[in-house]
């Protein structure tokens, strides 16, 4: 698969902020805020109301959780070899 210029670009993005996120999520201590930031958004738990305006709530509390998990599994590597292989082919 060969990436254009704005495709590499926005990968090589999300790759840093990946990084980014695991290297400072990492650890024991990040590992505790990980953990205290799940229990505070709701991460495990159902979030329905039967009133919708605090269904919403509960539903954008966890959000939060589940944007940070998103980017902590992204497989960065996966990502590093595609961007590498469509370097490869662009410098051909």
């Amino acid at each position: 698969m060969q990436l254009d210029r704005e495709e590499r670009k926005e990968a090589q993005r999300r790759i840093d902020r990946s990084a980014k996120f695991q290297r400072v999520l990492s650890g024991e201590e990040g590992e505790y805020v990980l953990k205290e930031i799940d229990v505070n958004t709701g991460y495990k738990n159902n979030t329905f109301d039967p009133d919708p305006y605090i269904n919403a709530y509960k539903a954008g509390q966890r959000s939060i959780s589940v944007f940070i998990h998103n980017i902590l599994e992204q497989d960065t590597k996966q990502a590093i070899k595609l961007l590498e292989e469509s370097e490869m082919k662009n410098e051909m």
